[in-house]
């Protein structure tokens, strides 16, 4: 999309693991039970590596703007996706200022993390997409439109969400979760 000058020239970074499975389950998985303080395993220490080793050693090395980074998952990476979204505490830019969510398995964590950063914010300065497909079954359709409602019904003044139900299976919302998703996500972003 670059190259057609749809989009602006992006650094890609997937953070790779020897065991791709094992790694990726426990990095993108929010700790059972939730840690309001974030200082748990799992999702919360992964986003402590992201932003305190991670980001900072690519915003040194290579020509990127923090201010436009986009987190981008399917499955459980939209998980942690969704969860670096309520991550923000409010006071500065969030480490992610586009989050990408492609038919995430949304539990009750992800509604714990929500409820936590209502509490402590009246901001969320996130361009966030969110898909949903709709082969996967009425208890994820239920979850899904759960946490969207209650993302709408906080009314955050600077929330930009698009979401979209699609018509495939868990697979198939990949590819236009994504095409979709960075489109709307870069739309804006400074």
């Amino acid at each position: 999309r670059a190259a057609e000058g749809l989009w602006p020239d992006a650094v890609v970074v997937g953070v790779d693991y020897e065991n791709n499975w094992a790694g990726r389950e426990r990095d993108y998985t929010p700790p059972d039970p939730v840690d309001p303080t974030f200082a748990g395993e799992g999702a919360d220490r992964f986003y402590r590596v992201l932003r305190d080793e991670i980001l900072p050693h690519l915003d040194a090395t290579l020509p990127v703007d923090p201010a436009r980074r986009i987190v981008v998952g399917h499955s459980n990476g939209a998980v942690f996706a969704w969860y670096t979204t309520f991550r923000h505490e409010g006071d500065g830019a969030p480490l992610f200022a586009g989050a990408v969510a492609a038919d995430a398995g949304i539990g009750q964590g992800l509604f714990t993390y929500e409820r936590l950063h209502a509490e402590r914010s009246d901001t969320l300065p996130v361009r966030l997409y969110a898909s949903h497909a709709l082969y996967n079954g009425a208890s994820q359709e239920v979850t899904f439109e759960g946490l969207v409602t209650r993302l709408a019904d906080r009314a955050f003044p600077d929330l930009a969400l698009q979401t979209e139900r699609l018509d495939t299976d868990h697979g198939g919302s990949v590819v236009p979760s994504y095409e979709a998703g960075l489109a709307f996500t870069l739309a804006e972003l400074p």
